[in-house]
């Protein structure tokens, strides 16, 4: 599915050590007030073939936020 409202995901190379991250922002500034999990469709390819792989990333919830409220 989509990405909820204010939210994007941005995939960085660092130049200098080639690490490679995928963050996630929630820019409506609300907290995490219960754990969730994101499933990120991820492609990758070489000459022969294509492969698309689903990864579950686990977010928890922010300590000292009233749940449920």
């Amino acid at each position: 599915g989509s990405l909820p409202a204010n939210t994007t995901v941005v995939y960085n190379v660092d130049a200098t050590t080639g690490k490679e991250t995928l963050t996630y922002y929630n820019h409506s500034g609300t907290p995490v007030n219960w754990d969730y999990e994101i499933y990120v469709p991820i492609k990758f390819g070489y000459k022969w073939k294509t492969f698309t792989q689903e990864f579950k990333i686990h977010v928890n919830e922010n300590a000292g936020t009233p749940a449920g409220r």
